[in-house]
């Protein structure tokens, strides 16, 4: 009889180990898309704020909002004074679930120009906002 002592693993071990690390991948992978959208609708309604501070000085000093804006570009009234060397960008990149890829921000202003409304998508709730579609408005994210 031969002292042949069998090396290395079982099919089953190795099984077992591929199924242990198939699942840790998946709740990795679960874990960064969460974080990645927590972090993406953070920094939208961080963009919002930023904007909505600048509209402000932007009408106590013109008297009304601007008609439009550029995003990622300065902010300079028709007199020629500048509220923002660069407004926050578009957001780009993930959007989530919730949000069409055309889910950027949009800009209007009422005719007499002294309302603006800022539109956003948001894939989760943050603070008063809800998921999908929000606007802000003067003194107001989410109304």
């Amino acid at each position: 009889m031969s002292n042949y002592k069998k090396q290395g693993f079982s099919l089953i071990e190795l099984l077992v180990v591929m199924t242990i690390i198939g699942v840790l991948a998946s709740l990795t992978v679960s874990s960064i898309t969460t974080a990645r959208t927590k972090a993406a609708d953070a920094m939208k309604i961080s963009d919002i704020r930023n904007l909505q501070i600048i509209l402000e000085r932007y009408v106590s000093k013109e008297g009304v909002y601007p008609d439009s804006l550029e995003f990622g570009a300065p902010l300079v009234s028709p007199s020629g004074r500048t509220y923002d060397d660069k407004l926050p960008a578009q957001p780009k990149g993930f959007l989530g679930n919730n949000c069409s890829s055309n889910a950027g921000y949009n800009y209007t202003t009422s005719d007499n120009k002294s309302k603006y409304t800022i539109g956003f998508c948001l894939n989760g709730r943050v603070s008063d906002c809800t998921p999908g579609n929000n606007k802000a408005v003067p003194n107001s994210i989410c109304d």
